[in-house]
């Protein structure tokens, strides 16, 4: 999906937003200068700063997410296993990052689409995913298969998977009871040792003040997303920033002994 469809799916209409920001600065301006009213043109400059710092918002979360063959490579330096063996990989919305995994691994991959707009943070979510749908062909690679499932029903055999892929689906998730089904799940469909690989929105420092008024409610720090999956009994090996936006944890399934000794 190109940069300029996802930056709309992000912000539909954002270029009218923006038209009409500067127009009320020029018009607020002209009025500030006609009249000599310095207060009034200091409401324009405001206007200008705050529309100027939520387009750059935007556009750098567009970019972010558009980083899929970054992401791909990311997800491969991470995973541990044989070119045959089957990826499983749960998304909601963009199918482009599955098939750059896919075109950076070459290994069988499963994508089992799991979105429901009565539990996830539909609006955005679903603007994303309807344009990611309209650009991508699912059926060139025999390779990729595309199912559909449920978070609290995988379609998948108990503990079967050697590596499992969830993209962004956490922080989707708006009830924390949502997640934990999910997790659940997850773990078990995980056969011991399978390698679970969680991509999902960090929050640090560095982006914190650029996105801290855009939507961060359920982003997580490093430290907290290892917590969140130790309670879930997936053990964080290793870890790797793709970008300023989204991190790649990989958290293996716990054997039995280990998963009771994180639990005490």
């Amino acid at each position: 999906m190109h940069k300029k469809l996802l930056m709309n799916a992000l912000w539909p209409g954002y270029r009218k937003w923006i038209a009409l920001a500067i127009f009320l600065v020029v018009q607020t301006l002209v009025v500030g200068f006609v009249f000599t009213q310095w207060w009034v043109m200091t409401i324009a400059a405001v206007i200008g700063v705050i529309s100027a710092w939520v387009f750059a918002v935007v556009r750098w979360q567009g970019r972010y997410l558009h980083q899929h063959r970054v992401m791909a490579q990311t997800i491969s330096d991470l995973i541990e296993v044989a070119a045959d063996t089957p990826i499983i990989y749960l998304t909601s919305s963009l199918r482009e990052n599955p098939i750059a995994l896919h075109k950076q691994t070459e290994n069988p991959l499963t994508v089992i689409d799991l979105y429901n707009p009565q539990l996830m943070r539909a609006g955005q979510i679903g603007r994303v995913r309807d344009e990611s749908h309209k650009h991508t062909l699912t059926t060139r690679n025999s390779q990729i298969e595309w199912l559909v499932g449920r978070i609290d029903l995988l379609p998948v055999t108990n503990n079967s998977v050697r590596v499992l892929v969830v993209d962004q689906l956490i922080t989707a998730l708006s009830d924390v009871a949502n997640r934990t089904i999910l997790l659940d799940e997850v773990r078990r469909v995980l056969a011991p040792g399978g390698q679970l690989i969680v991509v999902e929105k960090t929050r640090t420092p560095a982006n914190s003040w650029t996105f801290g008024m855009m939507g961060m409610g359920n982003w997580q720090t490093v430290p907290a997303w290892k917590d969140i999956l130790a309670e879930h009994r997936h053990e964080v090996i290793d870890w790797q920033k793709a970008n300023e936006l989204l991190f790649v944890y990989r958290a293996d399934k716990a054997a039995t002994g280990a998963a009771a000794q994180m639990l005490e």
